[in-house]
């Protein structure tokens, strides 16, 4: 068996990293400016998350990893928008 050369044109790591295409955003770039006559404020912005436990029953994570995943989401979000949905009732 021949010895592998790494004189070729292609470094062998670029096979292996992901380079952006001109669809994926940078995530350091500010999206676009809001549209005319909109204000920023800050008191409805929300900055900082807090932290809560809570003790399920393993069903009950079971079945919310189940509808996350099926959804696509998160369960940390799709418990989010539950708890939101039960706050605002």
């Amino acid at each position: 068996m021949a010895k592998k050369s790494f004189l070729e044109d292609i470094d062998p790591l670029d096979k292996l990293i992901d380079k952006p295409t001109e669809q994926q955003a940078d995530p350091t770039e500010k999206t676009a400016a809001p549209p005319a006559g909109y204000k920023y404020n800050p008191l409805y912005v929300e900055t900082r998350s807090k932290r809560a436990q809570f003790l399920l029953k393993p069903s009950t994570v079971t079945k919310l990893k189940a509808k996350a995943t099926g959804q696509g989401r998160s369960v940390n979000d799709l418990v989010n928008e539950i708890l939101e949905a039960a706050v605002e009732e």
